[in-house]
């Protein structure tokens, strides 16, 4: 039986470098944050260029996972170890400081 989720949490960003828009998917019975969806690709013009490419970064492992959507569900694939590196550490800082406005908004 797979567990229920929610999307709790949705932000994106269009820079300069790299742009991004990430949805936050937490347990639906317990509330526990499960990880992120997000998609990242450059604007016209950017250097070096990239394609938009979606992943999924678990909570539990930080890694990110090639992904594909499924009748509008997300499916987690297999770890990318080819991403690049300046995506990685965008995606994973950017995730971090939406993570970290998604607690203190729920918080109050």
């Amino acid at each position: 039986m797979e567990t229920p989720f929610d999307m709790v949490f949705s932000r994106s960003i269009v820079a300069p470098a790299i742009s991004m828009s990430g949805h936050l998917y937490s347990n639906a019975q317990t509330g526990a944050i499960l990880g992120w969806l997000a998609i990242t690709w450059t604007e016209r013009g950017a250097m070096p260029p990239l394609r938009p490419k979606m992943h999924w970064v678990s909570k539990e492992d930080g890694k990110a996972r090639h992904d594909m959507l499924d009748r509008g569900l997300a499916q987690p694939l297999d770890e990318d170890i080819e991403i690049e590196s300046h995506r990685a550490v965008f995606i994973r800082a950017t995730l971090t400081l939406w993570e970290q406005e998604y607690l203190e908004k729920i918080s109050g």
